[in-house]
Protein backbone atom coordinates (compact mmCIF):
# COMPACT_ATOMS: atom_id res chain seq x y z
CA UNK A 1 0.00 0.00 0.00
CA UNK A 2 1.64 3.64 -0.91
CA UNK A 3 2.36 6.17 1.80
CA UNK A 4 0.09 8.33 2.79
CA UNK A 5 0.02 12.62 3.32
CA UNK A 6 -1.13 11.19 6.83
CA UNK A 7 1.34 8.65 7.65
CA UNK A 8 3.85 11.14 6.33
CA UNK A 9 2.60 13.74 8.69
CA UNK A 10 3.84 11.60 11.52
CA UNK A 11 7.49 11.44 10.62
CA UNK A 12 9.50 14.26 12.81
CA UNK A 13 11.78 16.01 9.85
CA UNK A 14 14.06 17.89 11.57
CA UNK A 15 15.74 21.31 9.47
CA UNK A 16 19.33 21.61 10.63
CA UNK A 17 22.20 24.22 8.80
CA UNK A 18 23.68 20.76 7.02
CA UNK A 19 19.63 19.62 5.60
CA UNK A 20 16.78 17.32 6.50
CA UNK A 21 17.18 14.89 9.48
CA UNK A 22 15.26 11.69 8.80
CA UNK A 23 14.58 9.30 11.08
CA UNK A 24 14.77 5.62 9.26
CA UNK A 25 13.56 2.42 10.31
CA UNK A 26 15.53 0.21 8.20
CA UNK A 27 14.63 -3.63 6.86
CA UNK A 28 17.56 -5.24 5.26
CA UNK A 29 17.46 -8.31 3.00
CA UNK A 30 13.79 -7.46 2.49
CA UNK A 31 12.19 -8.63 -0.86
CA UNK A 32 12.38 -5.46 -2.20
CA UNK A 33 13.92 -1.78 -2.05
CA UNK A 34 11.63 0.82 -1.48
CA UNK A 35 10.13 3.10 1.28
CA UNK A 36 7.49 0.87 2.50
CA UNK A 37 5.56 2.58 5.37
CA UNK A 38 5.98 4.59 8.60
CA UNK A 39 7.28 2.63 11.63
CA UNK A 40 6.72 4.00 15.22
CA UNK A 41 7.05 7.45 14.10
CA UNK A 42 10.13 6.68 11.55
CA UNK A 43 10.19 6.03 7.68
CA UNK A 44 10.34 2.60 7.05
CA UNK A 45 12.96 1.86 4.35
CA UNK A 46 13.53 -1.50 2.78
CA UNK A 47 16.42 -3.15 0.64
CA UNK A 48 17.36 -6.68 -0.01
CA UNK A 49 20.93 -6.09 0.83
CA UNK A 50 21.58 -8.08 3.83
CA UNK A 51 23.22 -5.93 7.30
CA UNK A 52 26.55 -6.54 6.60
CA UNK A 53 29.72 -4.96 6.17
CA UNK A 54 27.95 -1.64 5.22
CA UNK A 55 25.85 -3.18 2.41
CA UNK A 56 22.24 -2.47 3.54
CA UNK A 57 23.50 1.27 4.97
CA UNK A 58 24.72 1.93 1.05
CA UNK A 59 21.58 0.49 -0.30
CA UNK A 60 19.36 2.17 2.01
CA UNK A 61 21.13 5.41 0.90
CA UNK A 62 20.54 4.76 -2.37
CA UNK A 63 16.69 3.82 -1.84
CA UNK A 64 16.15 7.25 -0.04
CA UNK A 65 18.22 9.25 -3.06
CA UNK A 66 15.50 7.62 -5.88
CA UNK A 67 12.77 7.79 -3.64
CA UNK A 68 13.34 11.80 -3.47
CA UNK A 69 14.60 12.44 -6.97
CA UNK A 70 17.77 13.68 -5.87
CA UNK A 71 21.50 12.96 -6.41
CA UNK A 72 23.40 10.03 -4.08
CA UNK A 73 25.21 12.53 -2.72
CA UNK A 74 22.76 15.01 -1.62
CA UNK A 75 22.00 11.66 1.01
CA UNK A 76 24.23 10.98 4.22
CA UNK A 77 23.89 8.32 7.03
CA UNK A 78 24.41 10.48 10.60
CA UNK A 79 23.67 7.82 13.35
CA UNK A 80 22.74 4.30 13.92
CA UNK A 81 25.66 2.56 11.71
CA UNK A 82 24.88 -0.58 13.06
CA UNK A 83 21.46 -0.25 14.65
CA UNK A 84 18.22 -0.38 12.06
CA UNK A 85 17.10 3.11 13.80
CA UNK A 86 19.13 5.51 11.52
CA UNK A 87 18.74 8.91 10.98
CA UNK A 88 20.01 10.29 7.13
CA UNK A 89 20.39 14.08 6.29
CA UNK A 90 19.31 15.12 2.83
CA UNK A 91 20.26 18.40 1.78
CA UNK A 92 18.97 20.81 -0.75
CA UNK A 93 15.55 20.55 -0.13
CA UNK A 94 13.14 21.57 2.86
CA UNK A 95 11.30 19.30 5.05
CA UNK A 96 7.97 19.70 3.07
CA UNK A 97 9.27 18.74 0.28
CA UNK A 98 10.78 15.47 1.24
CA UNK A 99 7.13 15.11 2.53
CA UNK A 100 6.09 15.67 -1.18
CA UNK A 101 8.13 13.99 -2.82
CA UNK A 102 7.67 10.54 -1.19
CA UNK A 103 4.23 10.40 -2.00
CA UNK A 104 3.71 8.71 -5.03
CA UNK A 105 3.02 10.46 -8.64
CA UNK A 106 5.24 12.71 -7.08
CA UNK A 107 9.34 14.71 -8.13
CA UNK A 108 10.26 12.20 -6.71
CA UNK A 109 10.35 8.22 -7.96
CA UNK A 110 7.70 7.56 -5.16
CA UNK A 111 8.09 5.50 -2.25
CA UNK A 112 7.22 1.62 -3.32
CA UNK A 113 9.46 -0.56 -5.43
CA UNK A 114 12.28 1.93 -5.74
CA UNK A 115 15.60 0.60 -6.88
CA UNK A 116 14.23 -2.61 -7.88
CA UNK A 117 15.63 -2.49 -11.77
CA UNK A 118 19.28 -2.64 -12.10
CA UNK A 119 20.67 0.96 -13.59
CA UNK A 120 20.32 -0.53 -17.33
CA UNK A 121 17.49 -2.03 -17.03
CA UNK A 122 15.89 1.33 -16.40
CA UNK A 123 16.77 2.72 -19.60
CA UNK A 124 16.27 -0.37 -21.73
CA UNK A 125 13.01 -1.30 -20.31
CA UNK A 126 9.66 -0.26 -21.81
CA UNK A 127 5.94 -0.56 -19.62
Amino acid sequence: MPLTADELATVPLRWTDAGVLIPVQAQPGARRNGVVGVHNGRLKVATTQVAEKGKANRALLQVLAAALGVARSTVTLVSGESSPLKEFCVCGIAPEEVRARLLPGTAGEGSAGVGDQAPNDRATRRR
